[in-house]
């Protein structure tokens, strides 16, 4: 899901989070009308919104100015997920399909509904060398498990929001308290960051190597003139001048490579603007994980609006897997295993 991609729901789920409404009468176009929050900034009452003439970015007016009025009414919006089929089918077969114990094997054991929340954070990363330059990110992570859920991002532009649960005699999941989720909130980010972080790196990698090889050219060209002064017969003051005249141009050739250095460096700050609450129910799958030592009875969570379970986390280190093996009543992916 690119960049672009995200502004377009951003912008409708934070201006209806404002108080204002949205209507959406086809996939490159917002009818506005605009919250009391917006008015000033975007100077309207309504607005027509073509997102793709020209594209949507992260320095829009009305992106910015969405942005600006969540971060300051510390807003928290709700949608609800509501997947037409609840159950889930074959779901030893599908779990099968999906993780991996070695040595062992998995049966299923039972199943229950219940309403799950997802915690999508849009966090607005500022990218800062000698320029700045500021994008939009989307980090998921599922308030049941407490470990990011990437894959709800990734299929955002398929899924379709309410405003009201659809799934009857279901008991509403409470929101717990997000303190202890600063682990998993990293985690996706550093996920949904790495791409853009290296690629940025390069690119002032490649600026910094052709600035320094500029200053090479010149201070040798200095150097080299000044060892050239060196071979002539000095006088005592004109020796005592040049190794002055020296020491100053290696200070001076340090200062430009350390300013050089800092100038190509690239640091990101990063702030939350806005959360949204994602509710939905979907199903506790218990399986049962025989290996051969040992017997434990594990959740699962399979997603009916994605079609797929929710990703399990190593018991150890934390980390996302599919395949694991199970030692001491723990599940341990493939590296915390060896």
């Amino acid at each position: 899901m690119t960049n672009e991609e995200n502004l377009r729901p951003f912008i409708a789920a934070g201006v209806r989070t404002l108080g204002g409404v949205v209507d959406e009468p086809d996939v490159r176009t917002l009818d506005l009308l605009v919250p009391e929050a917006l008015r000033e900034s975007l100077g309207s009452e309504y607005l027509r919104l073509d997102t793709e003439n020209p594209p949507l970015t992260v320095g829009s007016p009305i992106t910015e100015a969405v942005a600006q009025a969540l971060s300051k009414e510390d807003c928290v919006a709700r949608a609800y997920l509501n997947p037409v089929y609840l159950q889930g089918g074959d779901l030893e077969a599908k779990w099968g399909r999906a993780f991996r114990l070695t040595p062992g094997r998995a049966a299923f054991l039972s199943q229950s509904t219940e309403e799950t929340i997802h915690a999508v954070f849009h966090f607005r990363a500022s990218f800062l060398t000698d320029e700045r330059e500021e994008r939009l990110y989307p980090v998921a992570v599922n308030l049941t498990t407490r470990i990011p859920y990437d894959h709800i991002i990734d299929e955002w532009p398929r899924l379709f929001f309410d405003e009201t649960p659809a799934y009857d005699g279901l008991p509403a999941a409470p929101v717990p308290e997000l303190d202890g989720l600063k682990p998993a909130i990293e985690a996706a980010l550093r996920s949904r960051l790495a791409r853009d972080i290296d690629s940025m790196r390069r690119t002032q990698d490649k600026f910094l190597g052709r600035e320094l090889r500029r200053l090479d050219g010149y201070y040798g060209a200095l150097e080299a003139e000044l060892a050239g002064r060196e071979r002539r017969p000095l006088t005592p003051e004109q020796a005592a001048r040049l190794v002055e005249r020296r020491r100053a141009l290696g200070l001076d050739r340090a200062k430009k490579t350390r300013d050089s250095g800092e100038k190509h460096r690239l640091r990101v700050e990063l702030k939350a603007v806005a959360l949204l609450l994602v509710h939905q129910p979907w199903l506790r799958v218990t399986m049962r994980l025989d290996s051969r030592r040992e017997a434990l009875g594990r959740d699962f969570f399979w997603n009916p609006a994605l079609k797929s379970f929710a990703p399990a986390a190593c018991d150890s280190c934390g980390g996302e897997m599919s395949a694991f093996s199970l030692r001491d009543a723990r599940l341990l992916c493939p590296s915390c295993g060896a």
